[in-house]
């Protein structure tokens, strides 16, 4: 993974998020909440909810609003193809697929098309301002050589 791929995504100027959950302790619901107080225009994508964190939440990639972006999944890997899909008809091509959305036939499938695709990494380690834990866990990985250059 480049830096400069990560860089383009963050650099949206809204960003959908799908896998918003009524489920209070979902992982897609913390991602949504932590980067919307970190400052990012985001917008929830669930099929089942109305509003989430009292903020519209649309149904499906077609209904999101033409400025979207950037589109993070961060669903089961077999709903995350659909979605990829969808947001290229859609004509968004900066997607993020946190990890547990991915698998290795999904990576390959869209690896060389024409979107951006961020995958086996957390947004966490690199939507500023970055918290304690994740610069702890971003050091690790750039000593072991694993951080993107």
């Amino acid at each position: 993974m480049e830096l400069i791929k990560v860089n383009d995504f963050l650099g949206q100027e809204k960003i959908a998020i799908a896998g918003v959950s009524r489920q209070k302790g979902k992982f897609g619901n913390s991602i949504y909440k932590q980067l919307k107080k970190k400052g990012f225009n985001v917008v929830p994508l669930n099929p089942n909810m109305k509003t989430f964190d009292s903020d519209v939440c649309y149904h499906s990639i077609e209904e999101l609003p033409d400025d979207i972006g950037g589109l993070l999944i961060n669903t089961p890997a077999g709903s995350a193809s659909d979605l990829i899909e969808q947001a290229k008809k859609k004509g968004i091509k900066q997607i993020w697929l946190q990890q547990g959305a991915e698998s290795p036939e999904l990576i390959d499938r869209h690896k060389n098309g024409a979107i951006n695709l961020i995958h086996n990494e957390c947004i966490f380690m690199y939507a500023k301002p970055i918290g304690f834990m994740h610069k702890i866990h971003r050091g690790i990985n750039k000593l072991a050589g694993k951080y993107p250059a």
